[in-house]
């Protein structure tokens, strides 16, 4: 991969540590190993970065990146020191035995904010978006993220046995403005909630071996239209004209 910088250069050395870091102990020479987020991510997005990112064909501006950054900055803002009823940046890992074509499956996911109390597990995944996704229903691929984060962490030995009854997305509105609070549908701070819904472990566990065959059964399949996050524009252009 080629990065070419056209951002400050010690933002340009964060985003290079960024798309090239692996913060996660990928181990198992035979397993196949997800990161929680390239697990629901369409298998092609995942197969073209692993196989071009060596490659300097691959060709990347920094300035594309500049909002990821945006995201490294809230949750390190938001990090505090872990006590016995809170935890920040808990790294989470599970083996899945073999299950697809014979082969394990190694799972890794980081839970932003854990709130632990006599009656409930509290999670929270922080997000940075904009304005327009607190008046619309949650996202599918948010809500199935938090729920494998639960999964996934009733899986620890540290919270064996317990509880994880509330799902929480908080997200930083980038694109918030003081001026536009007098409006009735307008979020009031630059930073909302918005509350999962929880899906059963069964599901959870359908899921992820959905997402796991389907990446490694079809690791370059086109994208379904659903999956795409951006849309197809034409532009029409007429013959000149005297």
């Amino acid at each position: 991969m080629k990065l070419i910088c056209d951002v400050p250069k010690q933002l340009y050395e964060n985003i290079l540590t960024d798309l090239t870091h692996n913060p996660y102990d990928m181990e198992g020479n035979d397993a196949v190993n997800f990161r929680t987020t390239e697990l629901l991510d369409p298998p092609l997005i995942r197969s073209l970065w692993y196989d071009n990112l060596v490659k300097d064909e691959l060709v990347l501006y920094a300035s594309e990146f500049v909002f990821m950054q945006f995201g490294t900055a809230f949750h390190m803002l938001l990090e505090g020191e872990d006590t016995d009823t809170e935890k920040y940046e808990y790294r989470m890992s599970l083996k899945i035995g073999e299950t697809i074509e014979g082969r394990s499956i190694n799972l890794y996911g980081t839970m932003d904010e854990i709130n632990i109390s006599d009656v409930a597990v509290q999670i929270i995944d922080n997000k940075v978006s904009n304005v327009f996704v607190m008046s619309k229903p949650l996202k599918t691929g948010h809500n199935e993220q938090v729920n494998v984060y639960r999964y996934l962490l009733s899986c620890q030995d540290d919270f064996a046995g317990m509880e994880i009854n509330q799902l929480f997305i908080r997200y930083f509105l980038r694109d918030w403005v003081k001026t536009q609070t007098v409006r009735k549908d307008y979020p009031s701070t630059p930073i909302g909630m918005k509350q999962a819904e929880i899906m059963s472990f069964e599901d959870v566990e359908n899921l992820i071996t959905t997402k796991a065959t389907d990446h490694i059964e079809n690791p370059y399949r086109d994208c379904t239209p659903e999956e795409r996050t951006f849309k197809i524009v034409y532009k029409i252009k007429y013959p000149e004209r005297d």
